[in-house]
C-alpha cells in the first residue's frame, strides 16, 4: 500500500496533466485513497499459482507471471482505448514528471525506451545511475497505442499474445520491431527501479549487489554511478 500511494504520487507529479491513471486489482483487495486522476478496475481473476518460485523451473515461473500481469494490463487497455499511449508501471516503481510532456510533444513516434534510469534501494539515500535499464526493470517502456493493435483486437487476444504483448517488456520490443515499429531512447533518464524491498515479486538484491564488490574493475567503475538522493531527483521523481 505505501509503496502504491508512492509510485501513484511520482505519476501525478507530471508537468502536463494530459494523462490517466488505471489500477488493476482484484475484488477485495484493499487500496487506499487516490488522486483524483486514478480509476479503479477490478478482476476476478484466480491467483498466480507460481508467485513464489517454489519447485517450479524458471520457464514456469516467468511464464505464470507474464499471463497474470498481461491479463491485468489488457483489462486496463480495454477501458481505455482512447488513449494515444501507454506505458505499463509496475506498483512500486517512479518515473520522471517529464514524461508526459514529452510525449505530448512529440506524438506520432512509435514509442521510447527507457534504457537510462536509477536504481533505489527502498527508501534509501542512494541511488545507482543505470544505463540499461529495460533489461531488468518493467517500468521502461511507451508505446503507441495501436501497435497493441498491430494484428489483432484487444477482444480477440489470444493467451499467447497477452504473455508476449502485455507481460513482457522484453518481448514486445522485438516483435514490434520485426513489423517496421523501432522503439525510441528517451533522451532522459525517465524511471526509477525500487529493489530491495520484501514486496518484490523478482526479489531482486539491493543497490551493493549490482556494484558488485566481488569484482574490482566492475566495483571502481560501478561505485562512480552512485548518486545521493538530492532535493532535485526527489522534485523530479517522489512527487
Amino acid at each position: 500500500m505505501s509503496n502504491l500511494k508512492q509510485t501513484v504520487a511520482s505519476i501525478t507529479n507530471q508537468t502536463n496533466e494530459d494523462y490517466s491513471i488505471i489500477i488493476v486489482a482484484n475484488h477485495g483487495a484493499e487500496l487506499p485513497e487516490f488522486h483524483e486522476k486514478v480509476s479503479i478496475i477490478r478482476v476476478d481473476f484466480s491467483p498466480n499459482l507460481v508467485h513464489d518460485k517454489g519447485s517450479a523451473s524458471e520457464a514456469e515461473f516467468l511464464d505464470a507471471f507474464r499471463l497474470d500481469k498481461g491479463r491485468r494490463v489488457l483489462e486496463a487497455m480495454k477501458s481505455s482505448k482512447e488513449s494515444s499511449y501507454f506505458m505499463i508501471v509496475d506498483d512500486d516503481d517512479l518515473v520522471s514528471k517529464n514524461i508526459v510532456n514529452f510525449v505530448s510533444t512529440n506524438k506520432g513516434r512509435s514509442g521510447w525506451v527507457i534504457d537510462k534510469g536509477y536504481l533505489w534501494n527502498s527508501g534509501g539515500n542512494f541511488l545507482l545511475k543505470h544505463n540499461e535499464l529495460n533489461n531488468v526493470c518493467g517500468t521502461t517502456l511507451i508505446i503507441k497505442s495501436e501497435l497493441y493493435r498491430i494484428d489483432e483486437n484487444f477482444d480477440e487476444y489470444s493467451e499467447v499474445t497477452i504473455k508476449d504483448m502485455l507481460g513482457s517488456h522484453k518481448r514486445i520490443v522485438d516483435i514490434l520491431k520485426s513489423k517496421g515499429h523501432t522503439l525510441e531512447k528517451l533522451p532522459f533518464r525517465g524511471a526509477i527501479y525500487r529493489v530491495a524491498h520484501s514486496g518484490s515479486h523478482s526479489q531482486n538484491g539491493g543497490i551493493l549487489d549490482y556494484i558488485n564488490p566481488r569484482n574490482p574493475k566492475l566495483f571502481l567503475k560501478n561505485i562512480s554511478k552512485l548518486r545521493f538522493k538530492t532535493d532535485s531527483v526527489s522534485r523530479d521523481f517522489f512527487g
